[in-house]
């Protein structure tokens, strides 16, 4: 089962807080101790602040990520540690981008840029549709003006013959 941020910023409130055990919160959410362990840890060290979203604004260059790695390949650290001291929601990023290096080395190592215009199909669908709607809106609005200001010059002429 996965858990949304909101959802583990919930259950570590519920462990550092108000006291609940560990197991009690691994039977009732159906997840694994030695995870919810790190999202104590995140909360202890982080407070709210290391459950906000951050998929918006994260994007991790090469560089950064081979000194992650680096960190631990060479057993200086374990990858939870190293999730930490970045404030991951999930320490699994960690341990994919190691995995990623070992089996297809360092060339295949590269930034990574925010995920917020990956979309799902019927999401995509709606934003084009309310994207032509909107143009389709701009452009009648144009016309609208348009024919006003004729309609005006067209007034205006009919009275300047009638004068005349």
């Amino acid at each position: 089962m996965k858990l949304t941020v909101k959802e583990k910023l919930i259950i570590a409130k519920e462990h550092v807080d108000k006291g609940v055990p560990i197991h009690e919160l691994a039977k009732k959410y159906n997840y694994s101790a030695s995870n919810l362990k790190y999202y104590f840890r995140l909360y202890i060290r982080y407070g709210d602040k290391g459950f906000q979203n951050h998929n918006e604004s994260r994007c991790y260059t090469r560089e950064e990520k081979l000194k992650v790695i680096d960190r631990v390949v060479n057993g200086k650290e374990s990858s939870r540690n190293v999730a930490l001291d970045m404030m991951l929601t999930d320490p699994k990023i960690v341990q994919d981008w190691v995995r990623k290096y070992k089996n297809e080395g360092e060339a295949s190592i590269k930034d990574t840029h925010s995920r917020s215009h990956y979309v799902k199909k019927e999401d995509r669908e709606r934003i084009k549709s309310q994207k032509k709607i909107l143009e389709r809106l701009n452009y009648l609005e144009i016309e609208n003006e348009y024919l006003k200001k004729s309609y005006a010059l067209i007034q205006k002429r009919e009275q300047q013959g009638k004068k005349k």
